[in-house]
């Protein structure tokens, strides 16, 4: 495929990774493609939820799955594994909040236990340990140096000299789509970020408890599984070309199905038969009606 993609920028060798080489097909960044495909098996997936297309989305969330996991990457792997997790709540949802509260105390376990702050465990989960250590090291530069960036974002500041803090080196690379939107616009913009998924969430949750559609209530959850599948990779992926695409479109379904929904309820049985009229009445009514026939 790079034979016909000579305007990229970024000219790169086929790259290996456990022995296996990393697929980018049509993109330019082999993780650009694992989150893309991880978006794709997310939608789908969440699409299945409707009998008439079950086969066909079922097909296209497991091939997209397989081709996230070709990128070999840590985050699409990370986005992929959540994502199944998220998804198998379906089959018990009263255990999400219960989870919610094992993670925090556990995070805060860590916090207070270890010597290194409780992200840093994703060191130890990557695929590639430096890199991993990377991206946490690039979330801590980044709180540290809020003063360039916090009201419009860094337009006219070079942020260049982050790389000299993180790891001596002389730029910088964003790999996490939450700095990078704080970045280029300000914290005003990282929090409209933030609160637009937040809230996208919270609606589909509430219109879901509420919802007597069993599309819908599907479609709701696995979409809503998808949305913290893709947070919870953005910590260290930055989204551009398909994968912002796609997110923008994941959020709209979510919202969409929230928001703007003809609701069709589940037929709970036979529909009930009209009442039968006494014998008399229904003599007299017959007598009455003008288009009955007269005999001849």
């Amino acid at each position: 495929m790079d034979a016909y993609r000579t305007w990229v920028w970024i000219a790169k060798e086929p790259e290996f990774r456990l022995g296996m080489m990393r697929a980018k097909v049509s993109t330019s960044v082999h993780i650009y493609y694992g989150m893309a495909m991880m978006l794709i098996a997310g939608i789908a997936w969440a699409i299945r939820a409707n009998p008439r297309v079950r086969k066909m989305s079922t097909f296209t969330a497991l091939f997209a799955a397989v081709g996230g996991l070709a990128s070999m990457s840590s985050g699409p792997w990370l986005a992929i594994v959540t994502l199944i997790f998220c998804n198998m709540y379906i089959l018990r949802p009263s255990l999400i909040k219960p989870t919610l509260y094992v993670m925090l105390a556990f995070a805060i376990f860590l916090e207070l236990a270890s010597n290194r702050h409780f992200y840093n465990l994703i060191d130890y989960l990557a695929l590639n340990s430096t890199t991993a250590w990377y991206r946490t090291r690039l979330l801590e530069v980044a709180v540290e140096q809020w003063r360039d960036y916090w009201i419009f974002g860094s337009s006219g500041i070079d942020i260049n000299y982050w790389g000299g803090l993180l790891d001596g080196r002389r730029h910088i690379d964003l790999v996490n789509h939450f700095v990078i939107v704080a970045v280029n616009g300000g914290i005003p913009a990282f929090l409209m970020y933030v609160f637009s998924h937040v809230n996208a969430v919270r609606y589909g949750a509430k219109t879901r408890k509420t919802s007597k559609d069993p599309y819908r209530r599907k479609l709701i959850f696995f979409l809503i599984s998808a949305l913290i599948a893709l947070d919870v990779s953005s910590m260290s992926v930055g989204l551009f070309e398909q994968p912002l695409i796609l997110t923008n479109i994941l959020l709209g379904m979510l919202v969409s199905a929230g928001v703007a929904w003809n609701e069709v309820p589940a037929r709970t049985g036979r529909p009930a038969a009209a009442p039968q009229m006494p014998q008399g009445q229904q003599t007299q009514t017959a007598r009455q009606s003008p288009d009955m026939p007269k005999p001849l």
